[in-house]
């Protein structure tokens, strides 16, 4: 299970995962690879991402990884909350976190 959640699309996961996303519209060149460039803002915070395919880049943090590691970059959760969450086809339940509840409704 953890393979296939490792290779979701990373944009998938950003458009689940945001409260806002916007994508650059000058981001489709050459030198991304395909990618794009994404800025986000989740509760944690703004976050600008190159996504491709399955993997991704936080451009301020230098580091990225699969979807796995980008729920738990994104959210501050742990891997087993963020593989919760992905599993969940988007439907996001409440979640500890830091003594908080927080969720996302469809």
């Amino acid at each position: 299970m953890l393979a296939a959640l490792r290779r979701l699309p990373s944009d998938h996961v950003l458009w689940q995962i945001a409260i806002h996303l916007k994508l650059d519209p000058t981001s489709a060149s050459r030198k991304n690879l395909g990618g794009c460039r994404w800025q986000v803002l989740t509760t944690r915070g703004d976050f600008e991402i190159l996504a491709t395919a399955s993997l991704w880049y936080d451009t301020r943090e230098k580091r990225g990884g699969g979807a796995i590691a980008l729920a738990m970059h994104l959210l501050d959760v742990s891997v087993v909350e963020a593989a919760q969450r992905l599993s969940d086809d988007g439907k996001w339940g409440q979640v500890q976190n830091s003594g908080r509840q927080s969720g996302r409704s469809s």
